[in-house]
């Protein structure tokens, strides 16, 4: 990569954050980088700490918004609004090298994408699988297409919610190069370090907290009481400190005093994805993306869904279960307690 070239990173959500700093890694530290985000907590945790002298970061809120939706006039409203944001922000990025990681509910952002790459260099480092056996919906997808101008994207029904996904063609009619870097893991390390603390391999357990509070199928004192018995049973082989619970990081659960000590507030914020290393042993969650991060640095780290005996047999519990056969063969799914602690000890 030529050093008289910047490198802008769209990097509009929290799992996003592992991405950028991966690909940082393999730059020199002379090369302009400008990293945009859209959430104050990731702006947050990017001016903390200087990366080098060569960087900036930009926060612009509306790259983040989700167009896809049954209202017609928002897909009218959103193409107004995004080619002023773009031709006010963007259209000054020529000839740069511009990364991106999410293909999933960004719409706004990903057509600022498709207007990047008639002059710049596009790169596509995805770690979670495309939507590509989804069937689309014809109308909205439609609307997204030929209304708020996204080509060759797809609007797809995720639970209840409508979610738009970009497909092979728009990597491939954008000239989208899909990256796959050759990660400087000791520079990577340094970068991750100098951002959160040196607390990111401390712990061998990691419980992912479910962020469904406000659904109408998530009873919280329910929760807490199963993920209380989980932690009560994985101390009889694990010390406190090996004990990592990681809240969602725009949507805390109120927790019993009994499980903050194994909240670390270092760490609150931060993707899950970057709290995976080559010493965790069980990851714990229901229905998070990090189940389908193809970075886990150990490929023996049990994965262990709750969904079965936390939801039992909702609707919602059916969507994340077919979520897994897609996404990941190897979340194992007990449907209780019992079943739980046979995985776990027969592992």
């Amino acid at each position: 990569m030529s050093k008289s070239k910047k490198h802008i990173f769209f990097c509009p959500s929290y799992t996003a954050i592992n991405q950028t700093l991966e690909v940082i890694s393999t730059l020199s530290p002379n090369e302009k980088k400008i990293i945009i985000v859209s959430e104050s907590g990731i702006y947050s945790i990017f001016k903390k700490y200087k990366i080098d002298q060569h960087y900036d970061i930009v926060y612009y809120p509306r790259i983040n918004i989700s167009v896809a939706s049954p209202l017609l006039v928002k897909f009218v409203w959103y193409r107004f609004l995004n080619n002023l944001v773009y031709k006010r922000h963007f259209s000054k990025f020529q000839n740069c090298e511009v990364y991106f990681f999410n293909h999933l509910f960004w719409d706004f952002g990903l057509k600022i994408i498709q207007k990047l790459s008639r002059e710049n260099k596009l790169y596509f480092y995805n770690l979670f699988p495309m939507l590509s056996q989804i069937n689309a919906q014809p109308v909205l997808t439609f609307f997204l297409n030929h209304v708020f101008g996204l080509k060759f994207a797809k609007v797809v029904m995720r639970g209840n919610f409508p979610c738009s996904a970009i497909t092979s063609d728009f990597i491939k009619r954008n000239q989208i190069k899909r990256l796959k870097p050759v990660i400087n893991k000791q520079k990577f390390r340094k970068l991750s370090t100098k951002l959160f603390g040196g607390y990111l391999d401390k712990h061998k357990i990691l419980i992912i907290l479910d962020a469904g509070q406000n659904q109408t199928y998530f009873d919280p004192k329910k929760y807490i009481k199963n993920i209380t018995q989980i932690v009560s049973y994985l101390r009889k082989f694990y010390k406190q400190r090996e004990i990592l619970l990681k809240p969602h990081p725009r949507i805390p659960l109120d927790l019993p005093k009994n499980l903050e000590k194994y909240v670390d507030e270092n760490l609150s914020a931060l993707p899950a994805e970057l709290l995976i290393h080559s010493k965790l042993k069980v990851i714990i969650g229901t229905a998070s993306t990090t189940f389908a991060y193809e970075g886990f640095s150990n490929k023996n780290c049990l994965k262990i869904s709750l969904v079965n005996y936390i939801f039992k047999d909702t609707h919602e519990a059916v969507y994340i279960k077919s979520y897994f056969q897609e996404i990941s063969k190897d979340v194992l799914l007990p449907n209780s307690f019992e079943d739980f602690k046979q995985i776990f000890e027969r592992k």
